[in-house]
């Protein structure tokens, strides 16, 4: 991910956007090198504590920042934004998780201290159901989900730039 902060194809396009995250941030990309990197933007970032992988980043334009607001900090490997609907003008709020899972082969397995998988994600959206109903928001998860998908591919046959969408 550092190297990523020196290349200026990958961060203008990058500031192209009001909201962005980075996953498998890793402790050697620290919180200031990425806030140095995207000036105008608030930058949340989750470290882990126990190994030097993984983590996750999140980018706010300043302008949004009043709208928005960092949820559900006890979570690992996640970061949770609660999007305000007065501030959107939509009929609901937002709540959009950051989530990295890991690999269902990963050294990690076999780490007693964390909760693995879809089980980790799953313990999250329980302990939000707990807190807000699920109906009254637009839920949005996102990210590195590491996807069993068995003996399928887990990525898109043919993917490149020509398929993303730009407004």
């Amino acid at each position: 991910m550092k190297n990523k902060l020196f290349d200026t194809d990958f961060t203008s396009f990058c500031q192209k956007y009001d909201i962005f995250a980075f996953l498998e941030v890793w402790n050697n990309c620290c919180h200031d090198d990425i806030v140095s990197t995207f000036p105008g933007y608030v930058v949340y970032t989750k470290f882990r504590d126990y190994n030097e992988r993984g983590g996750v980043a999140v980018c706010i334009k300043y302008a949004f920042i009043a709208g928005i607001k960092k949820v559900y900090l006890e979570f690992s490997d996640c970061i949770f934004l609660l999007i305000d609907k007065a501030f959107t003008g939509a009929s609901q709020d937002i709540l959009i998780g950051f989530v990295y899972i890991h690999p269902m082969n990963s050294s990690i397995k076999t780490d007693t201290r964390i909760q693995k998988g879809i089980d980790f994600l799953e313990s999250c959206l329980i302990s939000i159901s707990s807190d807000i109903q699920l109906e009254d928001v637009t839920l949005i998860v996102m990210g590195d989900l590491n996807a069993r998908t068995g003996d399928m591919q887990d990525i898109i046959v043919g993917d490149d730039s020509r398929y993303i969408y730009h407004h």
